[in-house]
């Protein structure tokens, strides 16, 4: 499991204990959509107000993309260009809500960027910046109250803090259950920590999700209200529970409930973002490059492993070097290492082997017999769903 780099959580739980106690940690475009982009302005009349709210926006729009897939070490030093470089960048917009009176402008704004454009921004600038996004995540969210577990209750409130976030943007985006009767059936409201989580990977299958996570929470009580919550994080693995680590949320001010309960969905969101950006960030002068076989049953099964591969936002180059009915070389440039160039292709259901010695399709050798460059075999995974099966090779 741990060299095929099929789900990135239980291979690095190690990792991410490290990252939550340490306190830093799909939809193909959606690491290059920025929400809730904010703008209050006043200025000479509303016509000015608003123009120079829309340049506020995209500015800070911009800012919060370089964040999310930029180096800690850049972001910490990073200028944004221009509005007119930026707006170039840009592919469309939505103003979510806006206000307007005679001087003052007041917007929020959803921006989503051109992908390859911005890639070849931060190329262009130098700077190490990440371009893959991870599947999305299935989150499971308990409640412990008291004796009582809750889940899929109206009184949950973690699973309702849950269901506001709109979490399918950015690197890792996250998917939460609906609460149907299949998932009812599926996961029960028994504890957590004592039930058979054998269907769970039926549920993360039906969401698409390539990982699945289980965070109990639990409210800390001082006198008659709540003061923190306590969120236990459980990656999912053959049916069991492995415990990661435990983070805790405390309240600021006079903060209410349902304003911890949103800050602590964000800050394991914001954890989880920090993990994988970490994991897949890459200088652009780390160029590479790979001679692969691909070996199908049918075109079907071509088709669907070039869609695949053609997804991947690392891949810089996929060249056809031969196709005939039965197998394919290519050569994939890419950015980054063979560990990289692994994990993005698991996101898309993508399987690279171990590399071999050898030119011409059969194993080569070593010493003073034949030899030849490196070539890795690919394969996409599920191929009877393209008229494949196990045995065809």
């Amino acid at each position: 499991m741990a060299a095929s780099y099929k789900r990135f959580f239980p291979i690095l739980t190690v990792l991410l204990l490290a990252f939550f106690v340490g306190g830093a940690l799909a939809s193909t475009d959606s690491a290059y959509v920025v929400d809730r982009v904010q703008v209050d302005v006043t200025a000479e009349d509303a016509a000015m107000a608003r123009e120079q709210a829309f340049n506020e926006a995209q500015v800070k729009a911009f800012r919060a993309l370089a964040e999310r897939l930029m180096s800690d070490e850049d972001v910490a030093t990073f200028q944004p260009p221009d509005v007119d470089t930026i707006s170039s960048l840009v592919q469309d917009f939505e103003i979510v809500s806006e206000q307007l009176s005679h001087v003052r402008y007041v917007g929020v704004y959803r921006f989503r960027f051109k992908e390859r454009a911005v890639r070849d921004f931060f190329s262009r600038a130098g700077v190490a910046h990440t371009d893959v996004a991870s599947k999305p995540v299935l989150i499971v969210p308990f409640y412990q109250w008291g004796s009582r577990s809750l889940l899929w209750s109206d009184s949950n409130p973690w699973l309702a803090a849950w269901k506001q976030v709109g979490g399918r943007r950015g690197l890792v985006p996250v998917v939460v259950p609906i609460g149907d009767l299949q998932d009812m059936s599926d996961i029960s409201e028994e504890s957590a920590l004592a039930q058979d989580w054998s269907q769970l990977e039926s549920m993360r299958q039906r969401y698409g999700a390539g990982e699945s996570l289980v965070l109990l929470a639990t409210p800390v009580w001082e006198g008659q209200g709540i003061v923190a919550l306590q969120v236990n994080v459980y990656t999912a693995v053959v049916g069991q529970l492995e415990y990661a680590t435990s983070i805790e949320v405390r309240k600021t001010g006079g903060e209410t409930d349902e304003a911890l309960f949103a800050r602590a969905v964000q800050t394991i969101q914001g954890k989880l973002q920090q993990l994988w950006k970490n994991m897949t960030v890459v200088d652009p002068g780390q160029a590479n490059e790979l001679a692969v076989r691909v070996r199908f049953a049918g075109m079907p099964e071509w088709v669907a492993t070039k869609a695949a591969l053609d997804s991947i936002r690392m891949l810089d180059e996929v060249k056809i070097e031969s196709l005939n009915p039965r197998e394919a070389r290519l050569r994939l440039r890419f950015k980054g290492d063979e560990n990289r160039l692994r994990l993005a292709l698991s996101q898309n259901d993508l399987t690279l082997s171990h590399p071999q010695i050898g030119g011409t399709g059969a194993q080569g050798y070593y010493g003073g017999y034949r030899s030849g460059p490196l070539v890795y075999d690919l394969s996409l995974e599920n191929v009877g769903d393209y008229g494949g099966g196990p045995g065809y090779r």
